[in-house]
């Protein structure tokens, strides 16, 4: 008798422990939680679906100082939280509370006393958009059940802008570039990356082509503030099948004869001419046009079945004329003194000037001075200064040696942007 009550009293629990499990199952999935987060990445703000708000508050250096509990109020109308606390005309906002209507144009929201549309509701949720004419202050919402004021003010974002780098960029199918985005104007930087045109981008700014382009397209990429919906930039992506870029890419040369090592034997029979064509070298290839040695040509007969004949040849020694692969940092503002760039590329040995091209000339509001070449020629440093009247976009930057010129059109890493 008392195993059969030990068993009745397990199945019991068992059933009961199993009817808790659903039950919170289903309490969750009633009342889903939404986590916020701030710029840096920490968590800003958790809301349950009865709309009630814990908000995690921080010390200047990140440590978690409190958590603040809102919670809704069982009758009338309330905000426990709203989401973003800045933003620019055009911006979605999330605000949370309870006695919402349902019906979304039953909820009256202003912004500082500006009338906004509401573009959804819930009982503990509205979503709205900052209207225009909006300054900052708090959030209003009234209807049926009441009427109440946000706490904080939401601030209007004011002289929000973006630019991106590269603006301009020449890639070949198979390829993937990297673009930053600068947001000037407000603390959140955050940007919604977006293109038209084949590939895609991610939330990062990493564009990737499309393998199936068998065809030049231009592509536009979009970097938008989340700030301020208004404020986007934009830059352009001329993609080309691979083999076919032209002379965007390829490091220039020059040419002087040179005799061949004592003793050394050409090893290159060429039995017809031969053709170059300039393309974008392979993702993650290094170009090899770093010569140890003169190159010698020998000029061969084509018949198959005899030998070469003639062995003498004019060799050649190649010399890079200067080519500019990066430059750090790609953008500075108007008014900036005594800037400190370093460029990366190749040839760069002997640079004695570095020009700033606008439309084809050198621009005079961008000066340069204190040139310094490691020894490698692969990487310089020179201070910038820029003048207040300098207008806003980018310039091709021109490296001068006495080997030549860097090419004085926009290539892969040559620009500098003014914003």
């Amino acid at each position: 008798m008392m195993t059969r009550i030990k068993r009745v009293g397990f199945l019991f629990f068992s059933l009961n422990f199993l009817l808790f499990l659903v039950s919170t199952e289903l309490f969750a999935q009633q009342n889903p939680q939404k986590y916020f987060y701030d710029n840096l990445g920490r968590l800003q703000a958790v809301v349950d679906g009865q709309g009630n708000t814990a908000i995690y508050n921080y010390d200047q250096v990140g440590n978690l100082l409190s958590i603040t509990n809102s919670l809704v109020s069982a009758t009338g109308v309330s905000i426990s939280y709203f989401n973003p606390v800045q933003g620019g005309v055009g911006v979605t906002v999330d605000i949370y509370g309870s006695g919402f209507s349902t019906t979304p144009n039953n909820n009256i929201v202003t912004f500082n006393g500006t009338s906004a549309s509401v573009l959804s509701s819930t009982n503990t949720h509205i979503v709205t958009s900052v209207p225009s004419g909006a300054t900052t202050g708090k959030i209003h919402i009234s209807n049926s059940n009441g009427s109440t004021t946000s706490a904080n003010a939401f601030v209007i974002s004011q002289g929000v802008s973006v630019s991106i780098n590269p603006p301009y960029y020449t890639l070949a199918v198979g390829g993937t570039l990297q673009f930053q985005a600068t947001v000037t104007g407000t603390v959140n930087t955050r940007v919604l990356w977006s293109i038209e045109g084949p590939g895609s981008i991610s939330s990062d700014g990493l564009y990737a082509t499309s393998v199936s382009i068998t065809q030049s397209a231009k592509i536009l990429v979009h970097a938008r503030s989340v700030v301020d919906f208004n404020q986007v930039a934009t830059a352009i992506i001329e993609l080309v099948p691979f083999g076919t870029m032209g002379p965007y890419l390829s490091p220039p040369l020059s040419v002087a004869i040179a005799q061949p090592p004592v003793g050394s034997t050409p090893d290159l029979f060429l039995s017809s001419p031969l053709s170059v064509a300039i393309a974008q070298p392979p993702v993650g290839s290094t170009p090899d046009l770093f010569l140890s040695s003169p190159l010698s040509v020998a000029i061969a007969q084509s018949s198959l079945s005899a030998p070469p004949e003639l062995f003498l040849s004019t060799p050649l020694s190649v010399s890079l004329t200067p080519l500019i692969n990066s430059i750090s940092p790609m953008s500075a503002p108007a008014g900036s003194a005594n800037l400190t760039i370093t460029i990366t590329g190749t040839g760069l040995s002997g640079a004695t000037d570095v020009s700033f091209l606008l439309n084809g000339a050198v621009d005079s509001n961008l000066t340069s001075s204190n040139i310094l070449v490691d020894s490698s020629g692969s990487s310089l440093t020179v201070v910038v200064k820029i003048s207040n009247s300098a207008t806003s976009g980018y310039r091709i930057v021109q490296i001068s040696t006495p080997n030549g010129n860097s090419p004085a059109t926009v290539l892969n890493g040559n620009i500098f942007t003014v914003n």
